[in-house]
């Protein structure tokens, strides 16, 4: 195999070792400062490293607490700022309005990341969701809570910078049981937040569980403060050269989107998969209040089955993950290649439709609530299992760009999990639970399945391939550019031919 076939899709990853291993390089370009490149974060002890790790996933817990503990107790916000109003719409909106906000937030976080390091991005984002949720405890509209739920939603940084931080950090063979940690926080952050937000807000009120958020994201702040390192390093530069290429950065994702047609295919069945969760979580109380007959804080406890399949399938990744993709790589003799972290995604998403359409049904035949709570463990289940490998495939495919690309599959599975649930709440009102996730369930398999399979048999070959746009200042390969230094290489220009076609002078047309 060419050596060009096994490079991360607009990476820049090859440029490092260069700098880190040349101290001689570090020095003024055209004014920029190029600051302490030769502590590479892949060198750091695992004792540095999993404290990162950990206080990260402190933060994914916290945002993931936040973001789900407002579902069970929806309606009853709804009633206590709005007794007048008994929209359904209204009780979605105040669920997703925090994932309208996280489309739009990686746009922002992710590029300035790259562009600043992760530290400086991490305390802003931080420092907004603090404001985001005090508003919120203080609010008394639904549409200023509604506002600060998306504001909240905005300033979510471990979504998209988590699995970037991961690739600073770890080689591409160790990088499955760091995924598999900061995938288990917010996991645990879901299962817990709904029946704690229930059970405070039958004994102290609703605005205390925002309150609760503003306490963890306090720690999280003195701990990013206290114990966390930086594992991007930039080369600093003049404030109006940074504002300028800010600016620029901002359109990395939506540009990285466009041209990558991996990742156009793994938004898409992502983004569907996610939707399918935020169905799930506007839909849940509802069942368990009306259909049996529990109280806000028993149908918060509900979600616990949910993340116990989620934990079933994170154990699963971390003990296979890796392990797959070397055995593949081994296999094929091609070395560890991304598309070799997708078979165990695969498998979650064709079990997934079932597990839809069983929990439809179950709720229209009004089955026990002990299948129901079984129907969540395999939702679960199938949706972890396709996730995670999902997350590990992007850091290795996009290497120094991980953040970006992330940002791209955040964006549309944040558009979907909000414009979706909406769609499916009038089918639900006119075929009922039963039809309307059968329908939901074959569209999963479609648009989920589908493009998973294409990304697995010829994502190799897409990764050679750049759509467009004219202007995206990247460099997939290696090629002449290894001398280059760090100024030099941000300011590389790729010459693209038509739409469709190879980047010119790419060396696999050699």
């Amino acid at each position: 195999m060419p050596s060009s076939e096994i490079q991360p899709l607009l990476s820049a990853t090859h440029a490092k070792p260069a700098l880190y291993n040349n101290p001689s390089k570090q020095h003024d370009v055209e004014g920029a400062i190029v600051i302490d490149l030769t502590d590479d974060p892949k060198t750091w002890s695992k004792l540095v490293k999993w404290r990162i790790i950990l206080i990260l996933s402190l933060m994914a817990f916290n945002v993931s607490f936040s973001c789900i503990a407002v579902v069970p107790i929806s309606n009853h916000i709804l009633c206590s700022l709005d007794s007048k109003s008994h929209s359904k719409s209204a009780s979605v909106l105040l669920v997703t309005a925090w994932e309208l906000g996280e489309a739009i937030g990686p746009l922002l976080l992710a590029p300035l990341s790259e562009l600043t390091g992760r530290l400086p991005a991490l305390h802003l984002a931080n420092a907004v969701f603090i404001v985001a949720h005090v508003l919120a405890a203080l609010s008394k509209n639904l549409l200023l809570l509604i506002l600060a739920r998306a504001v909240a939603g905005l300033a979510v940084a471990t979504t998209v910078l988590n699995p970037a931080i991961v690739g600073d950090m770890f080689v591409m063979d160790q990088r499955g049981s760091a995924m598999a940690v900061l995938t288990v926080a917010p996991i645990l952050g879901a299962a817990l937040g709904p029946g704690i937000s229930g059970c405070v807000t039958q004994t102290l009120g609703w605005r205390y569980v925002f309150w609760m958020s503003v306490f963890m994201a306090g720690i999280s702040q003195v701990l990013l403060l206290s114990c966390f390192r930086e594992t991007h390093r930039v080369v600093k530069t003049p404030v109006g050269i940074v504002k300028q290429s800010l600016r620029e950065s901002i359109t990395k994702p939506i540009a990285i989107l466009y041209s990558s047609r991996t990742l156009k295919a793994l938004c898409l069945s992502h983004g569907m998969a996610f939707a399918v969760y935020c169905i799930m979580t506007v839909t849940l109380p509802d069942i368990f209040e009306r259909g049996y007959d529990q109280s806000m804080s028993g149908a918060g406890l509900s979600f616990m089955s949910y993340t116990t399949g989620s934990c079933v399938s994170i154990l699963l990744c971390h003990a296979t993950l890796d392990r797959i993709s070397k055995r593949l790589g081994q296999a094929n003799n091609s070395g560890v290649q991304p598309e070799y972290r997708l078979p165990l995604a695969s498998g979650g998403a064709l079990l997934l439709p079932a597990c839809i359409v069983l929990y439809g049904w179950a709720t229209v035949i009004h089955l026990s609530i002990s299948i129901m709570l079984l129907c969540l463990a395999l939702l679960g289940i199938m949706l972890t299992l396709f996730s995670t490998p999902i997350f590990a495939y992007i850091v290795d495919a996009f290497g120094d760009y991980s953040a970006s690309a992330t940002a791209g599959v955040i964006m549309t599975r944040g558009l979907m999990g909000v414009l979706v649930p909406l769609a499916v709440g009038p089918v639900i009102e006119v075929l009922g639970y039963g039809w309307s996730f059968t329908m939901l369930g074959a569209s999963c398999l479609i648009l989920s399945l589908l493009p998973l399979v294409m990304v697995m048999h010829e994502g190799g070959k897409w990764r050679q391939w750049i759509d467009g746009p004219n202007h995206l200042t990247i460099l997939p390969f290696q090629g002449s550019y290894n001398n280059m230094d760090a100024v030099q290489l941000n300011q590389v220009k790729l010459p693209f031919g038509k739409p469709g076609c190879r980047w010119k002078g790419c060396p696999m047309q050699s």
